[in-house]
């Protein structure tokens, strides 16, 4: 016997959705059971689409960061061409040299002196060099500079009112990008990466601030790890996007920097359904009347009593403690454990060696002899994509803890291999084989939990109080680690070579062991439970300490 509508399933987007769900159960007919099975309790349409549009900031995150490589050839000619400089290839003479001619933009003409040509490429790649990569980093700069302020504008505006207004920078940014064969290009592209950074860096604090607030804790972890799906799903866009024969050429390439303008402004108009953050109202405005009724629309049918409990308990000790600033974030005792963990956590995300990773694959890829190794290179986003989607299903079940641990550990074995197929690759032809092995699993191991769980776990490891503060650090400190390794790696490969994953295995090792003594586990807590466990921690700590000394002092 079919079921009329399941409890805690009714829609809250109008009476058109929840007239349509009894006639959706009746046609499912025996098969209704099944299907609840797979729907998780509370997962209401406006949670979905509050949700869904909120992560639409980090596909576009996601996006700005890898639609700046497929074009690097193509945008680099056109700087060249806009600053009047030759770059390298510009000169081109048969091969016996026989006409002394070159070719310069498709036409021939006659070979300048050698001097001049001599000048030219000495002084072109530098400078070419220099634009290109301030073009790809101003992006992180901007990210550095904007995640301070995302505590401020959070409270200030509140969750969904702030996230409207940063949009604008993401619009204004992609526009620059779009339009930048209508004006001095190289500077455009730099303000139009530049700006798309501010608003990445306020995007990547309200975001996962807004997520963490208007989940139930039961799904608080799955709709957290949404975060690092909207990202992979933005860079694999880009990558396929990129390909020449779509936008990635000397025509399209202003429309393939400018697109996620769309996303942007789909996520401005749908911001605009989506309820203000239940525990922002209540606990911040103390506007309760306004928090329960959000929370009917998040929730549905459920009773919400539950959560106003524990909301009402959150502001109580909010009340009891002052306004928490960076700087006390940094002095006070309280938050001193869960801000070491929140920022290690960051690091070993950027400093993990995915970058690198993401560098050497269509090196390795043609090593291998794939006669195409840029779609080989797409399906490792594919695989990024899809091992982000089965992470979203097991951080529940595992835990967030027990999946960041698996992950490290499974990419430091993954870089000890690659270390070895790179090493050997000259001796054994096969050994890139064992390379790309080493790359789809890297990539797997990093989506399983040091990918998608530090862009959440912040969220849970502090309460209101110290959590814009909190969330503003350990966003600043994953620009900061992006910036690093974006501005450092190239020169640290070509110094050490293929051994340059020797290093990252041993941050891997080092962040393992981090989180496997000093991370705890967040699964289905309370914030206030979360608190707790960290002073059973401090306390547990000190007592041995104590009881060391003790132990000294009766030796001696």
């Amino acid at each position: 016997m079919p079921l009329s509508q399941p409890a805690g399933q009714q829609g809250p987007l109008g009476q058109g959705w929840d007239a349509a769900l009894p006639h959706f159960w009746a046609l499912l007919g025996p098969y209704d059971e099944v299907v609840l099975c797979f729907l998780p309790q509370h997962l209401t349409g406006t949670l979905v689409l509050s949700v869904f549009t909120a992560v639409l900031g980090f596909f576009q995150y996601g996006y700005s960061l890898g639609v700046i490589n497929a074009p690097q050839k193509v945008i680099e000619a056109h700087y060249g061409r806009v600053l009047g400089i030759v770059s390298p290839d510009r000169y081109a003479t048969n091969a016996s040299g026989e006409d002394g001619t070159f070719l310069q933009a498709g036409t021939e003409g006659t070979l300048p002196p050698l001097t001049d040509i001599s000048e030219d490429l000495a002084t072109s790649p530098h400078i070419l060099t220099m634009y290109w990569s301030l073009s790809v980093s101003v992006f992180a700069i901007g990210g550095m500079v904007s995640s301070f302020t995302v505590g401020w504008i959070g409270d200030r505006l509140g969750r969904v009112k702030a996230m409207l207004v940063v949009n604008v920078l993401s619009i204004a940014g992609n526009l620059l990008m779009g339009l930048a064969k209508f004006g001095p290009s190289h500077i455009l592209i730099i303000s139009g990466r530049a700006v798309t950074g501010l608003y990445c860096g306020l995007s990547s604090g309200l975001v996962p601030m807004y997520v963490s607030e208007v989940s139930p804790t039961a799904l608080r972890g799955a709709l957290g790890t949404l975060h690092q799906l909207a990202i992979v799903t933005g860079i694999l866009f880009s990558q396929v996007l990129g390909l020449d024969f779509l936008l990635g050429n000397d025509e399209m390439w202003p429309l393939l920097l400018g697109l996620s303008g769309v996303a942007a402004l789909l996520q401005f108009f749908l911001l605009l359904l989506c309820p203000e953050s239940p525990r922002y109202l209540y606990i911040k405005l103390g506007k309760v009347e306004e928090a329960k009724k959000n929370l009917k629309r998040l929730r549905g049918n459920c009773d919400p009593m539950k959560e106003i409990e524990e909301m009402e308990k959150e502001k109580q000790e909010a009340a009891s403690e002052k306004k928490v600033s960076i700087k006390q974030l940094f002095t006070s005792s309280k938050y001193r454990q869960a801000v070491i963990v929140a920022l290690m956590v960051q690091i070993s995300q950027q400093f993990s060696g995915i970058n690198a990773i993401f560098y050497y694959s269509t090196n390795i890829f043609e090593r291998a002899g794939v006669e195409q190794p840029v779609y080989a290179t797409i399906g490792v986003g594919v695989v990024n994509t899809v091992f982000t989607v089965i992470s979203v299903l097991l951080v529940e079940k595992a835990g967030r803890r027990s999946l960041f641990l698996a992950g490290l550990m499974g990419m430091l074995v993954s870089a000890v291999a690659m270390t070895v197929g790179l090493v050997l690759l000259s001796q054994f032809a096969w050994m890139s084989y064992v390379s790309m092995v080493a790359i789809f699993l890297f990539v797997i191991f990093f989506e399983v939990g040091p990918g998608p769980i530090p862009w959440f776990i912040v969220a849970e490891l502090f309460s209101q109080g110290p959590r814009p503060a909190a969330i503003a650090v350990a966003g600043f400190c994953n620009w900061a680690c992006n910036f690093i390794v974006g501005m450092c790696f190239q020169y640290i490969a070509d110094l050490c070579g293929p051994y340059v994953f020797v290093i990252f295995a041993g941050l891997l090792l080092v962040f393992f062991l981090f989180a496997y003594f000093k991370v705890p586990e967040t699964k289905g807590k309370s914030f206030e439970e979360i608190a707790a466990a960290f002073r059973r921690k401090k306390l547990s700590a000190k007592a041995m300490t104590e009881l060391q000394d003790l132990r000294r002092s009766e030796e001696a």
